[in-house]
Parts: structure tokens; sequence; C-alpha cells
């Protein structure tokens, strides 16, 4: 794809962040199981995330079996206030606590 989004899902998007971890799924199903909505682009919009930034593609590198996509930041959209759901040693955790959610 020429165009891409990155979302900043929010504490508490613990669902979301499962169902796009899924290597059972494919795209189109885990599109299908969270809220969202095509952008002007058709990309999709995941309009709870804390922060959205719509890209456009770089460059690409071939790394193994994966391709580094980077990514031109086009538009940035900050969209409500919250903390960031973050992912470490197999746990969601709180950035202000250092804690497990």
């Amino acid at each position: 794809a020429d165009r891409f989004a990155i979302h900043v899902l929010a504490a508490g998007q613990d669902v979301e962040s499962e169902v796009f971890a899924d290597p059972d799924l494919s795209g189109r199903e885990q599109l299908d199981r969270v809220p969202n909505r095509p952008d002007e682009h058709g990309i999709p919009d995941l309009p709870d995330c804390l922060i959205r930034f719509e890209c456009s593609l770089a460059d690409h590198h071939p790394a193994g079996d994966h391709t580094i996509m980077v990514g031109r930041v086009e538009r940035l959209s900050h969209r409500r206030e919250g903390h960031a759901l973050l992912y470490f040693d197999r746990d969601y955790r709180s950035l202000e606590t250092g804690t497990t959610n």
C-alpha cells in the first residue's frame, strides 16, 4: 500500500490489541472485530485511539521473512486524552506506575 495509518491505542484497549496480535486472524477478520471506519483514502481508522499517524510509504527494506516499511508522516491526529496502552514482558503495563494492569 502507498498509504497507511499507525494508531496509538489507549489504556483499556487490550481487546483491540489482542485481536491485532492474533496470528490466526486475517487482516480483514481483525478489522471486522474492532470498531473502525475507512478514512477518505479507504484506510481503516480506529476512532477510539489516542493518536493516529497518517503516512505515505517512503521506503521499504526486506528483512528475512518480513519487510520493514518506512512511512513519511503526512498528518497527525490527537484524538483524546488518556494513557497509552503499553505491552512489555508479556503483560500490559501502565507508564504511570510501571505496574501491570
